[in-house]
C-alpha cells in the first residue's frame, strides 16, 4: 500500500512539474510576445498617402446602447481613431434623442482641434420607430463617413478619397414633416403594448411575477401629448426554518397622462393627470392633478448637447391609504407645488449634470422636501478621467407613513417605507488609460 502510494504521489509530482513547466513557458511566451517588438508584425496606422500625410485623427466621444463604436470602427477604417482628444485633429459627439415615431435623432457635432481648431460642424440623423438596429447603425456611419471625409479634405488627407452608399433607398434625414404637409391616418399618434410574465418554484420556495405597459404619444412642433400605463404583480412564497410560510405579494399599477403646448421659444405649459397604487407606499389608490411652466434659458434645439431649464407646477393630491397613517388619516386631498432647476451638459472637457427638485404641500410648508443631486465626469489630463456625483435629499413629506408599527419580517422583506428625514448617496472614482494612442483594431475572437 506504502509502495501505491509512493507511486501515486510521485505520478502527481510528476504531472504537476509538467503543468508548472507549461504554464510558466506560456506565460514567458506571453511576456515575450507583449514586451518584445517584433519589426514588420506590429499592428500598424492606417498608412499614410503618396504624399505622406497620416490619416485623420478622429476622437470618439458617445455613449449608451446607441453607440456602436465597434461598428463605426470597423466600416470606416480610413482614418485613425484614438483613444485620446487631446492627440486627435477632430472630437466628434454623438448625441440622441426620441422622436415621436419611436426613433432616434442622432445629433454628429465635428469639432475641429489643432490644425483643423475652428472648423466645426453639425449633422443629424433620425431613425423610424421599425427600423432594426444595423439599419439604424447603417444610417449613422453613413453621416458620419460623409462629415469624417470632409475633414479629410481639410486636413490635406483627401485625396482619391471615395464614400459609397451602404443604406437602403430611404434617404439618409427624413424631412420633417407637419400635418399639413401629410396625409397620415394615425395623425402622429404612436402606440405600445407589451407584457411579460417569469416564475420559479423550489421545495421551500417560490416566486411569480408579471408586468404590463402600454403607451400613446403624439408629438409635433407645437404639441406634445403622452398617455401611459403600467402594473405589476409579485408573488414569493418562502417555507421558514420553524415550517411556517411567509407570503409576500405586491401589487402596483400606474396610469398618467401629460399634455405639453410649445408657448414661445423658450417658455412651455403643461398639465399632468396621475393614477397609482402602491404597496410600499401605503396607497391603495393616489390622484394626482398639476399643471405649470417651463422656462429654457438656451433654445431646445439644443437639449441634445446642453440645456438648462426652470419648472413650477401646482395642483393637488388625493390619497387613499391601506392602513391608517400616523396622522390618524384614511383618506385626504391635499394641494401641492413643486420647483425644480435641471441642468445638463455635454462638451468637449465632459459631461456635468445638475438637479435641484423642491416640493411642499401649500396648506402646509412644513412638510416639504428638497431634493439635490448632479455629477462630474472630467478629463483633466491625457488619458485622466475623474468622475464625481451623488445626491442628497431633505425629506419632511412622509404622510404615508402607517401608524401600525413594523414586524421584523416587513423590515427585512422591505415591504414598506419606513420614516426617515434625509437620503444620501455618493460616488467618485477615476480612471486612466495609457498605451498605444491607436484604437482601430476589432477583434471579436474567443469571448471569455
Amino acid at each position: 500500500m506504502s509502495h501505491s502510494l509512493a507511486k501515486t504521489s510521485a505520478g502527481l509530482a510528476t504531472a504537476a512539474s509538467t503543468a508548472l513547466g507549461t504554464i510558466g513557458l506560456c506565460t514567458i511566451a506571453l511576456l515575450w510576445t507583449l514586451l518584445v517588438p517584433r519589426p514588420g508584425r506590429a499592428q500598424e496606422p492606417n498608412a499614410p498617402d503618396q504624399s505622406g500625410e497620416e490619416a485623420l485623427r478622429v476622437f470618439l466621444d458617445c455613449s449608451g446602447r446607441d453607440c456602436d463604436s465597434n461598428y463605426y470602427r470597423t466600416e470606416i477604417n480610413w482614418v485613425n481613431w484614438m483613444r485620446d482628444r487631446t492627440l486627435a485633429s477632430v472630437h466628434l459627439i454623438i448625441t440622441s434623442q426620441r422622436t415621436a415615431s419611436g426613433g432616434n435623432e442622432f445629433v454628429l457635432d465635428f469639432i475641429g482641434l489643432e490644425e483643423l481648431a475652428g472648423e466645426d460642424d453639425q449633422l443629424t440623423y433620425t431613425s423610424l420607430g421599425s427600423d432594426t438596429s444595423e439599419e439604424s447603425r447603417r444610417g449613422i456611419t453613413q453621416v458620419l463617413a460623409i462629415g469624417l471625409a470632409r475633414y479629410s479634405v481639410l486636413g490635406g488627407v483627401g485625396e482619391g478619397l471615395q464614400v459609397g452608399r451602404t443604406g437602403g433607398t430611404r434617404d439618409l434625414q427624413d424631412r420633417l414633416v407637419t400635418g399639413d404637409e401629410v396625409e397620415d391616418p394615425w395623425n402622429f399618434w404612436v402606440f405600445n403594448v407589451g407584457a411579460n410574465g417569469s416564475g420559479s418554484a423550489e421545495t421551500s420556495e417560490s416566486d411569480q411575477r408579471l408586468r404590463s405597459n402600454l403607451s400613446a404619444s403624439r408629438t409635433t412642433n407645437t404639441w406634445k401629448i403622452n398617455l401611459r400605463g403600467s402594473g405589476s404583480y409579485s408573488r414569493d412564497k418562502k417555507q421558514l426554518s420553524d415550517s411556517s410560510t411567509s407570503v409576500d405579494t405586491r401589487i402596483n399599477w400606474n396610469l398618467s397622462q401629460e399634455i405639453v403646448y410649445a408657448l414661445a421659444g423658450h417658455w412651455s405649459v403643461g398639465a399632468e393627470a396621475r393614477a397609482s397604487s402602491s404597496t410600499r407606499s401605503n396607497q391603495d389608490v393616489s390622484i394626482e392633478f398639476n399643471s405649470g411652466i417651463e422656462y429654457s434659458f438656451w433654445p431646445y434645439e439644443e437639449a441634445p448637447r446642453r440645456s438648462l431649464s426652470l419648472s413650477y407646477r401646482a395642483g393637488f393630491e388625493y390619497f387613499d391609504w391601506e392602513d391608517i397613517t400616523v396622522y390618524g388619516k384614511m383618506t385626504e386631498i391635499r394641494p401641492s407645488q413643486g420647483l425644480q432647476l435641471r441642468l445638463f451638459q455635454r462638451q468637449p472637457w465632459g459631461d456635468s449634470r445638475l438637479s435641484l427638485v423642491t416640493s411642499t404641500f401649500l396648506d402646509n410648508f412644513e412638510q416639504y422636501r428638497i431634493e439635490l443631486s448632479g455629477s462630474v465626469s472630467v478629463r483633466i489630463f491625457r488619458g485622466f478621467r475623474f468622475n464625481i456625483g451623488g445626491g442628497i435629499d431633505r425629506i419632511r413629506d412622509q404622510i404615508f407613513l402607517r401608524a401600525a408599527s413594523f414586524t421584523d419580517e416587513e423590515i427585512l422583506l422591505g415591504r414598506f417605507q419606513r420614516a426617515s428625514s434625509y437620503e444620501v448617496d455618493f460616488r467618485m472614482g477615476f480612471s486612466y488609460q495609457f498605451g498605444s494612442i491607436f484604437n482601430n483594431v476589432v477583434n471579436n475572437r474567443f469571448r471569455f
